[in-house]
């Protein structure tokens, strides 16, 4: 994944270290680093986006792996980058996720959250005279000039606010990412 990112992205600063006796030895990059190196033409890397519709599990290695990627990457693009989730299923993935410093920021972050409608009959006004049970029966209403019945709707988040990295799909998690870049 580091490497095609790498290859598909350009470093945000040339040579991060200064001189050639502060580079890590283990930094496989050309020992001298010029700007004819680098092709200016790409992108910096700012965001990233896993999806992780197909992962069941997560343990410590490789929560511990992502740890370390995110350390690599936010060294490369000299920031901090954008880590979003999109189709964490597991309760306990998201935790393990959260408790890694993925999926939150400290910082002021414009969210962007799916929600959908919910249906909330009003009972009071439909309930039959003379019904004993605990349970309400309630009439059927007509349907409004549009098609709808008269319900009163709530707008609830599918999942929740305060981890404005985690996502239900795709789309929704490019919409934040542009949002949060300022690009639309």
């Amino acid at each position: 994944m580091v490497r095609e990112i790498k290859v598909k992205t350009r470093p945000a600063v040339i040579n991060p270290y200064g001189s050639l006796g502060e580079r890590p030895w283990n930094d496989p990059g050309p020992r001298h680093k010029s700007e004819s190196d680098i092709d200016p033409t790409l992108p910096v890397l700012r965001a990233i986006i896993l999806d992780f519709s197909g992962v069941s599990n997560v343990d410590v290695t490789s929560l511990q792996n992502l740890i370390d990627v995110r350390k690599q990457l936010d060294r490369y693009a000299d920031a901090h980058i954008a880590w979003h989730f999109v189709g964490v299923k597991s309760p306990w993935a998201r935790r393990g996720l959260l408790a890694s410093g993925f999926g939150s920021e400290n910082g002021v972050v414009k969210s962007l959250f799916t929600v959908t409608n919910v249906g909330v009959s009003q009972e009071k006004d439909d309930v039959k005279p003379g019904s004993r049970d605990e349970e309400f029966s309630v009439d059927t209403q007509p349907e409004d000039k549009l098609g709808m019945t008269s319900m009163d709707t709530m707008v609830l988040p599918l999942l929740s606010i305060d981890c404005p990295y985690f996502h239900i799909d795709m789309d929704e998690a490019v919409r934040s990412v542009e949002l949060e870049l300022g690009l639309k």
